[in-house]
C-alpha cells in the first residue's frame, strides 16, 4: 500500500520562470533494506536556496497556497540552462520518524523510532514530505534528546 505525503518541487523552465511548489506525492512501500521516514524537521540548507530561488524576483511573484511562481533574471537563467524544465526535489537534511520499513533486519530496527541522518550521509529525496531511503543511512535519537523542545510532542 502506498504512502501519501507533501514534497517540495523546484522548476525552472527555459524562458526563466521559476516554479517552487509543495505537491501531494505517492511513495511506494519500502523494500529489503529500505525504510520510509515521515520528516519532521528540516534546515534550509544554503545549497537548498540556490534551486529554491537563486536569483530570482521574489518581491514581484506571484504567491498562492503551497506555492509561488518568479522569474529569473536572464543572466542566472542562462547559467541554469542544465536544469531547464527539470522538477527538482528540494532538501536532503532532516529528521524524522520511521513509519514503513522492508523486510530487512536493519529496516525493521528503525521501525517506529526517531531517524535522523547518518554523519556525511543524507536521504536520498526531500526533507519535508514521507522519504523512501536505505536503512543504513539513518541512525536513531534518543527519547526526548536531539531535537528543539518545540518539537517535540
Amino acid at each position: 500500500m502506498a504512502t501519501t505525503g507533501k514534497q517540495l518541487f523546484t522548476t525552472l523552465e527555459a524562458d526563466g520562470t521559476l516554479t517552487v511548489a509543495l505537491e501531494n506525492v505517492s511513495f511506494a512501500d519500502p523494500a529489503q533494506n529500505q525504510v520510509l521516514v515521515r520528516m519532521e524537521a528540516a534546515p534550509i540548507n544554503p545549497s537548498d536556496l540556490a534551486i529554491l530561488v537563486g536569483g530570482a524576483d521574489m518581491e514581484n511573484a506571484d504567491y498562492s497556497p503551497g506555492k509561488f511562481v518568479a522569474r529569473m533574471p536572464e543572466a542566472v537563467n542562462s547559467a541554469s540552462k542544465a536544469r531547464h524544465g527539470l522538477r527538482l526535489p528540494a532538501g536532503n537534511e532532516g529528521a524524522g520518524t520511521v513509519i514503513a520499513a522492508g523486510d530487512s533486519e536493519a529496516a525493521q530496527a528503525l521501525m517506529g523510532g526517531s531517524a535522523s541522518p547518518a554523519s556525511r550521509v543524507t536521504p536520498t529525496a526531500n526533507t519535508a514530505s514521507p522519504t523512501r531511503t536505505c536503512a543504513s543511512r539513518w541512525a536513531t535519537i534518543p527519547p526526548k534528546k536531539g531535537l528543539a523542545p518545540s518539537l517535540i510532542r
